[in-house]
């Protein structure tokens, strides 16, 4: 009885040092990058990474922000200038909402704005009264064609706006962005 106690024992003893080694979190190290490698931090990441680069080379990237991924693949494509008009009838978060004459469409707005050379936040367009629920606003932006239903009749597009004129208020504002439009033309 004694040997199948001891037994026992040891299986358990062995069992709960074998799951802290599957189960823990391995050792963050001091080291001279702040930064978590890949998402990852601590020495056997670090080490893994340097010991497998296939592995390293095809895991999905996810330092690129999705706001940034978006704006680079809206301007790597095929955009084009338009031009939109409509009744203003609210912001979604970062997005404008439009009545046109073919019906509500949202236009993709970036956070920061210049109203009469003052820097606004994008919600701030309301509270300055350049931009009021109701006023017929013309709007110029990129739209980028993410597919098609040829057969079902329909297209899914994003309009991404830089630019908003305010009919009723006749003020202009222009988007803040990390990059310039120009429209030839």
């Amino acid at each position: 009885m004694r040997t199948k106690l001891k037994i026992g024992l040891a299986l358990v003893v062995s069992l709960t040092v074998f799951s802290v080694f599957v189960f823990a979190q391995p050792p963050t190290l001091a080291s001279d990058d702040p930064q978590p490698l890949n998402g990852r931090q601590g020495f056997l990441a670090r080490e893994a990474d340097e010991h497998r680069p296939m592995e390293r080379a095809f895991r999905p990237q996810t330092d690129d922000p999705p706001k940034e991924r978006f704006l680079r693949e809206l301007l790597s494509g095929h955009a084009e200038p338009v031009g939109v008009a409509g009744i203003f009838q609210g912001f979604a978060r970062n997005l404008m909402v439009l009545d046109t004459d073919d019906g509500i469409i949202s236009v993709v707005l970036p956070p920061a704005w210049t109203v009469d050379g003052q820097i606004v936040r994008l919600h701030g367009l309301l509270e300055t009264g350049a931009l009021n629920i109701g006023d017929l606003v013309e709007v110029q932006a990129l739209r980028k064609t993410i597919g098609e239903g040829a057969d079902a009749g329909y297209t899914v597009y994003v309009l991404f706006g830089y630019s908003i004129y305010d009919v009723d208020t006749e003020t202009g504002m222009d988007a803040i962005l990390p990059f310039n439009i120009e429209v030839a033309g």
